[in-house]
């Protein structure tokens, strides 16, 4: 099935934060993008629209939706940028449309959605209760470089961390 990118800032309908095209020129400026490339381009606007509903629902965002009637949580009133200007509520902000292609090519390079193969401590004291999480236990869905992106507008909820169970 054909995937239609639809990035139209307000829309019902809207999926995605970054067009193609806007993808694709993002890539033109990215080094080591291998997983972008090799990927077809239905398998590309796939990743584009996961990224986006992935940041969706990771992220508390700054100010609020324009319309309850958008499908997507961008565009946003009384959002300021790092240097306090106001970001446009009418259009999907560079940064958004950065963050979703980074994240885009991050997914095709990487399942991060996957459990991890082995859960749980490397080591474990009782007394004074000591515990190591393994290193490799879970990675972060939202990538840290998505997340330095788009920390001044917003706090993640993608935090990998695992949750303690009494057995």
């Amino acid at each position: 099935m054909a995937i239609t990118i639809i990035a139209t800032p307000g829309s019902a309908s809207a999926n995605s934060y970054a067009t193609y095209a806007e993808a694709e020129a993002y890539f033109e400026t990215r080094i080591d993008y291998d997983a972008w490339t090799d990927a077809v381009e239905e398998t590309r606007k796939a990743a584009l629209v996961l990224a986006t509903g992935l940041l969706d629902k990771s992220y508390s965002w700054a100010g609020s939706k324009v319309s309850e009637t958008q499908a997507l949580r961008w565009p946003r009133y009384n959002v300021v940028d790092q240097d306090d200007y106001p970001v446009s509520h009418e259009t999907i902000p560079g940064f958004l449309v950065e963050a979703t292609s980074e994240f885009a090519l991050m997914l095709l390079a990487d399942d991060r959605l996957k459990d991890p193969e082995t859960q749980g401590f490397s080591q474990m004291k009782v007394g004074s209760l000591y515990m190591q999480i393994s290193k490799g236990d879970r990675q972060r869905v939202v990538p840290d470089y998505v997340d330095l992106i788009l920390a001044p507008y917003g706090v993640t909820h993608s935090t990998g961390m695992r949750t303690l169970e009494r057995v």
